[in-house]
């Protein structure tokens, strides 16, 4: 098990504390770099992508020791062949046949411990090993809060007859290998079942496999997978914060739109500029310049809106944000930018109207799941008519918030509840 090129390409490496690496020699992958360091060796430049839970790949370079740890998961192209370089990429533990082996059937139940046995709540008994995995082919995979609701599940599961599990991602794995782990693997724990015991449920919501002489029980109801994380409302911390102003000019002219792009436009004069309204909205986008989220502005023609939000990740992945349709400006930011320091140059994107057909301008970013990420969206008006929509997707594609958003999204939060994992931004007319 060493991550050494050109011996180890095409080969999997796995750290200690369970993640595992396809290995790409002589190549390289241009993605987004989350961190760049040194390392002594390849194979330390990997360890220490483990280490970090947002690092998902990395670029080598051994000449320079240089360790590029990456945000994008998969191989490389052929295109990406790079004589000087090399990369790893992480991968699902690999799978590989196994001997099945007698059973002992009826065992009575253990603390779960190293060769201890398990009765689970369907009357099936199964045999507990630590430090390994079965590693066969995976017949589903979901997250579980602990081993034994891992195994509880694969007894309501009849295909499934062992399993695997990743303590640090709750992770079950579930195949149907009939006897002791072979693989050796730190961070894992497995089981295998050995059978059922005579005290095993017998009612629709059970699944006995065979088993005799069963007697009458309470329902038998698997565990649910883990549902996605979910951030501290208690505080009343929902929704996305916004704040309405007039839309001039230093000297306080009209700020009219002048030229393609709008290139009159400077967000960072609404910092401190003073505002006309202030609030939260559970929905992002309007028609039209008046009401906007219920306030009539002085001056609808000449208005700017200055939203913003913290996105609480409910899964890890991408994060698509689309800015369909604008009339005259709007911009995005997302991630430090967004709580302090945002200008023009720095935005995700800058998109301005143009007369017809929209395209939708889109911009995808990487999120952890559980953390918190800023993002502020600034729109203005430069005469006559106005409007624009907004919509972010999760990694699953399902809507979190958009311009017919009418129910609040428990992952748009204005702060944390401690204030120190997702601090308060400052007052709106006093933003750096």
């Amino acid at each position: 098990n060493v991550a050494v090129c050109p011996t180890s390409d095409n080969n999997v490496y796995f750290t200690t504390d369970g993640t595992f690496f396809k290995i790409q020699c002589a190549h390289h992958h241009g993605t987004t770099t989350i961190q760049v360091t040194t390392a002594k060796s390849f194979q330390e430049c990997i360890d220490k992508c483990s280490q970090e839970t947002a690092c998902n790949s990395v670029n080598y370079v051994p000449a320079s020791s240089l360790c590029s740890l990456l945000s994008s998961t998969g191989a490389a192209t052929v295109s990406e062949a790079s004589p000087a370089q090399n990369y790893a990429y992480k991968v699902d533990p690999p799978t590989r046949p196994a001997k099945d082996e007698n059973l002992v059937v009826c065992s009575t139940s253990c603390p779960s411990a190293n060769g201890q046995s398990y009765s689970s709540v369907f009357g099936e008994t199964f045999r507990i090993n630590c430090g390994k995995r079965h590693g066969t082919e995976y017949l589903k995979i979901d997250r579980q809060a602990t081993l034994k609701d891992c195994m509880d599940s694969c007894a309501s599961y009849i295909p499934c007859h062992s399993v695997d599990y990743q303590d640090r991602t709750r992770t079950c794995y579930y195949s149907n290998h009939h006897g002791e782990p072979t693989i050796i693997t730190p961070g894992f724990s497995s089981a295998y079942s050995l059978g059922c015991t005579s005290s095993c449920c017998g009612n629709t919501n059970s699944s006995c496999r065979g088993c005799s002489g069963c007697n009458t029980c309470s329902p038998c109801i698997p565990p649910k997978p883990l549902g996605p994380p979910m951030p501290d409302l208690s505080c009343g911390n929902q929704g996305v914060q916004y704040a309405i102003y007039g839309n001039t000019k230093a000297d306080g002219s009209t700020n009219l739109f002048t030229g393609s792009g709008y290139p009159t436009f400077d967000p960072q004069k609404f910092k401190t500029d003073p505002l006309q309204y202030s609030g939260t909205t559970l929905s992002m986008g309007f028609g039209s310049s008046t009401p906007i989220y219920g306030n009539p502005p002085a001056d609808p023609g000449y208005v700017t809106v200055n939203h913003r939000a913290y996105i609480f990740a409910q899964q890890s992945g991408d994060y698509t944000f689309s800015l369909p349709y604008v009339d005259d400006i709007s911009l995005l930011w997302v991630g430090p930018a967004a709580y302090s320091g945002f200008t023009r140059a720095n935005a995700n994107i800058v998109q301005s109207f143009v007369s017809g057909t929209q395209a939708p301008v889109t911009y995808t970013a990487t999120f952890e799941e559980g953390k918190y990420y800023p993002m502020r969206v600034i729109w203005a008006n430069g005469g006559g008519a106005g409007g624009f929509s907004f919509q972010l997707k999760g990694p699953d594609g399902k809507e979190i918030i958009g311009a017919g958003t009418t129910d609040p999204s428990p992952f748009l939060v204005q702060y944390s509840c401690d204030e120190t994992t997702a601090p308060r931004f400052p007052p709106f007319g006093s933003e750096t």
